[in-house]
């Protein structure tokens, strides 16, 4: 059986954990999508992340399409591309980057 790990990468507020989000409900796995402003995805479990809306550690959903078992990574956003922070990318075989920049990215100048 194949292995296919999904990382989805991006800044903050780029919409990182609506996509995985949006993904998991086209893969089948989710009816609907949670949403990340009331608290209910799939991948935030923290109190402190449903809370914030945000994503503080990155969490792995596995689920299999055709044959082939999906490791989807909704990973927390990074200033940086330092070697400590991008060092799971090193494993992930499709990194997808998000590249819609937020207000809050382009305020802070990070991208």
């Amino acid at each position: 059986m194949r292995t296919l790990t999904l990382g989805v990468l991006a800044h903050v507020d780029a919409g990182k954990t609506t996509l995985t989000e949006r993904l998991l409900v086209e893969a089948g796995v989710l009816a609907e999508p949670g949403s990340v402003d009331a608290g209910s995805t799939h991948t935030d479990t923290m109190a402190l992340e449903r809370r914030r809306g945000i994503t503080i550690r990155a969490a792995v959903v596995s689920f299999e399409v055709d044959g082939t078992t999906v490791n989807l990574v909704d990973s927390p956003a990074t200033r940086t591309s330092s070697p400590r922070s991008s060092a799971p990318w090193a494993s992930w075989t499709a990194p997808c980057w998000s590249s819609r920049r937020s207000r809050a990215c382009r305020r802070r100048r990070w991208c």
